[in-house]
């Protein structure tokens, strides 16, 4: 068991995405704030998959 998981010992990580903008979802790209952090994030995932902080989730074994 690894520490700080003595009542939890299986924990499962996922992530929620939060729309702050007032703007439907499947439009973010219409609003320019929205698009840009989008767009900011997006850049960042092939460093975070190297670093290994992200990783490729196998949708069949979920």
């Amino acid at each position: 068991m690894q520490p700080g998981y003595r009542h939890w010992p299986q924990p499962r990580r996922f992530a929620c995405a939060m729309n702050g903008f007032g703007v439907e979802r499947e439009r973010w790209h219409e609003h320019e704030e929205f698009r840009r952090r989008v767009l900011a994030e997006f850049t960042k995932i092939p460093e975070y998959l190297k670093q290994d902080f992200l990783r490729e989730v196998d949708l069949d074994g979920v």
